[in-house]
């Protein structure tokens, strides 16, 4: 919003609140360095992420109830060889040819990770996402840092996520 109002010439009444600044001037002078922000915050459903340059944070928390189902799909699909059903969400395929699907939007081969709770990807190395560092004791520094930051941007948001906001 900050960033459409600026280009096109307005101002934004009192009281407007929002979430972030105008970057009109990177869109106007595209060859010009400037400070940026040092990372991105990810959120969606019940996922939150913290990217730098180099590395990329994600955090997957589900209740209880969300967990138990999905952990009884992965242990019927390894009994019976099909492929697992239910994803992140808690919920299965509904699709007719789910069996054959398996999650919906889900790659297994491309995202090996995809239900680990915890991944920390170095982008550098592994621009794909294939090597989770998350219980590399060499990389626990750069977790506990992207796990701060993550906590630092939850504390500015109402709602509660894990342990990140206990």
């Amino acid at each position: 919003v900050s960033t459409l109002t600026e280009l096109a010439g307005g101002e934004l009444t009192d009281g407007y609140e929002t979430d972030g600044g105008s970057f009109a001037d990177v869109l106007l002078e595209p060859g010009e360095s400037r400070d940026g922000r040092t990372h991105v915050y990810l959120e969606c459903s019940n996922i939150r992420g913290i990217v730098t340059q180099r590395w990329k944070y994600v955090a997957n928390r589900v209740t209880a109830d969300v967990m138990a189902r999905i952990e009884a799909d992965e242990r019927d699909a390894r009994a019976t060889g099909r492929k697992r059903l239910v994803g992140w969400d808690g919920r299965k395929n509904p699709h007719r040819h789910a069996e054959r699907e398996g999650i919906r939007y889900f790659r297994s081969g491309t995202f090996p990770n995809y239900f680990d709770p915890d991944q920390l990807y170095d982008l550098h190395a592994d621009p794909c996402e294939q090597r989770n560092l998350a219980s590399d004791p060499e990389q626990a520094d750069v977790l506990a840092t992207m796990k701060g930051t993550l906590r630092r941007e939850l504390a500015r948001l109402p709602h509660s996520f894990g342990e990140f906001t206990a």
